[in-house]
């Protein structure tokens, strides 16, 4: 029997006006988030059994009209967003009058690992710099000082020098804009320099160190020559560029990176490979074209040549490692084939006459075709959180195929209403939504993207984890971040929003999925799960534990949900054992 919504008028109205709030600023996302828990979450918590609960063709009509206010949605017309655009690789931010950072470009983010919300004082430069910058910024914003300061500070990424300009925008809501000399070396730019000019790697690299501000001396001790031999290069480098001195040489690259950044912007609404902006190399998207015609785009970490495991980087879309476990893969001699599934990235959905029964198999079949066209024979599968519903309908098609399944704060199928309540309150919101009010999920979830598109991924994941330290503590990992924020452009980018397919598969994984894990119990299936994994804490971990023996459990304190970003080293011994030995 389905309930209605509670018929208090005052309540129904909270809710419809939660709606039209998020639709037009998604901001208030985690204010309807409340006030929904608040008004049916003792609704739901009298229930025992796990069938849709919610049903309100009002509430549901008010989620379709709100949900075109959110396909409206555009990019921010604020100054403060428009400014910061056109600084495509250097790293720039803004401060407002409390001297706090208000907004910040990727670049500042991950080099030098500037946040919104970070006091002018907690910046990551010495504190000589920041008393400066500090008094400096706080007499410009009082009127008593120049608008435009210029400072020279010690880069927080190197012994180099790191040039800061703070630019101060007056009127009734000023702020100062910051830009550094810092910079993103674009990769595109090393190709260009050897067509256009025939520089060699070693010269590139001469003229990366004059443009980051370094001098010959130190340019020499980098690169382990001696300052003659840079001298050297670097008339060869005048000559080849036809240039008269280093300053109109460093003129010339500064006026190439802009053409790379702006063709690289204009090409983002395609992308064509994955990107890293620190230490990731960058790695091709490269494409199938399936029976049906639809296309499947996937990514190969790792050696390129080397033994096959499938990765499942959760409906999140992390399809990207830390760099130091993409090189430890590669020294392994593993070929990673991550998929792009369907209706992420630039793969084609699936089409809306598949059945939410019938979704997984459909996902699985498109990943077998992708194994077949890359002969591979068999291989195992490493998987994240709630993609061990993905990995189990892949192996239960081809059984023998899949020589193992090793998950990281993996998920199996909630039989218990009582799974529901124990999860955090952002993984129950989704997860219990999709079980309970499939009509109004969706609504909720495009909700949720365009809140994550407006804060940026970094905050949404803040807000996602914030009951779990672990994950928080990983998502402040330089390291993590460029993984994650790199990986996740194939769900949410600028040009792309991959909630419908998001949405498709939540729903799909509330329905009762064990028949596939019993079809996969000849198949060595390992756990690791984390004590404060907010999508399955430990209750109902040991449930799990008990109602599949075939599985083994393995528990690691003080790790969450992103487990695979920290313990990404104990994860790869434990495949090495199931690669060496499909039956360890």
């Amino acid at each position: 029997m389905n309930s209605r919504l509670p018929r208090d008028d005052d309540a129904r109205s909270d809710i419809i006006g939660g709606l039209y709030d998020v639709a037009l600023d998604p901001a208030r996302y985690e204010e309807l988030l409340d006030l929904w828990e608040r008004r049916v979450g003792t609704l739901r918590a009298k229930r025992t059994d796990t069938g849709q609960l919610f049903t309100d063709r009002e509430i549901e009509a008010h989620c379709e009209r709100a949900g075109l206010f959110l396909d409206r949605d555009q990019p921010s017309d604020d100054p403060r967003d428009a400014l910061l655009a056109e600084f495509r690789t250097a790293a720039a931010f803004v401060v407002d009058p409390s001297l706090q950072v208000s907004r910040v470009n990727s670049v500042a983010e991950t080099w030098l690992g500037v946040r919104p919300g970070m006091a002018v004082s907690g910046l990551p430069f010495d504190a000589e710099a920041l008393e400066h910058l500090a008094f400096g910024m706080g007499r410009t914003f009082a009127g008593r000082g120049p608008h435009t300061l210029q400072m020279r500070i010690r880069s927080p990424r190197s012994d180099g020098v790191t040039l800061l300009q703070v630019r101060l925008l007056p009127g009734p809501d000023p702020f100062a804009l910051v830009v550094t000399s810092e910079f993103e070396w674009p990769e595109a730019l090393d190709t260009i320099l050897s067509d256009a000019f025939g520089l060699s790697p070693s010269e590139t690299l001469v003229i990366r160190g004059l443009v980051e501000a370094s001098t010959l001396k130190e340019i020499a001790l980098q690169r382990g020559r001696s300052v003659e031999t840079i001298r050297t290069q670097l008339k060869a480098i005048f000559q080849k560029t036809q240039t008269h001195g280093q300053t109109e040489l460093i003129r010339v690259c500064l006026s190439l990176m802009d053409i790379v950044a702006v063709t690289e912007a204009a090409m983002d609404r395609v992308p064509t490979s994955s990107r890293g902006c620190a230490r990731l190399a960058p790695r091709p998207f490269r494409r199938l074209t399936l029976p049906d015609g639809r296309h499947f785009d996937y990514l190969i970490l790792g050696d390129p040549s080397g033994q096959p495991l499938l990765f499942l980087p959760l409906d999140y879309g992390f399809v990207r490692w830390p760099a130091g476990a993409e090189a430890a893969a590669a020294r392994r001699g593993w070929r990673i084939i991550v998929p792009v599934r369907a209706g992420f990235g630039a793969s084609t959905p699936i089409s809306r006459d598949i059945a939410p029964e019938a979704y997984g198999s459909k996902l699985g079949a498109d990943v077998h075709h992708l194994l077949d066209h890359l002969d591979v024979a068999c291989c195992p599968i490493l998987g994240m959180g709630s993609d061990s519903w993905y990995a189990h309908h892949i192996a239960a098609l081809r059984p023998k195929r899949i020589t193992g399944i090793l998950m990281a704060a993996g998920a199996l199928p909630m039989t218990r209403a009582a799974q529901y309540e124990r999860m955090g309150k952002w993984h129950r919101f989704i997860n219990a939504n999709a079980l309970y009010a499939p009509k109004v999920f969706p609504f909720m979830v495009k909700a949720g993207f365009s809140l994550a598109r407006r804060i940026g991924q970094r905050n949404f994941l803040h807000a996602v984890y914030a009951g779990s330290p672990a994950d928080l503590a990983i998502v402040e990992d330089p390291e993590v971040l460029e993984a994650i924020l790199s990986g996740t452009e194939v769900a949410l980018s600028k040009a792309h929003s991959a909630h419908r397919a998001f949405a498709r598969e939540i729903i799909a994984q509330t329905l009762d999925w064990s028949p596939m894990v019993r079809a996969c119990r000849a198949i060595p299936t390992r756990f690791l799960m984390g004590d404060q994994d907010e999508h399955a804490p430990p209750a109902t971990v040991g449930e799990w534990e008990a109602d599949w023996p075939h599985i083994r459990f393995e528990r690691i304190e003080g790790a969450g949900y992103l487990l695979f970003f920290r313990h990404w080293p104990t994860l790869l011994d434990r495949l090495e054992e199931m690669m060496a030995d499909p039956a360890a």
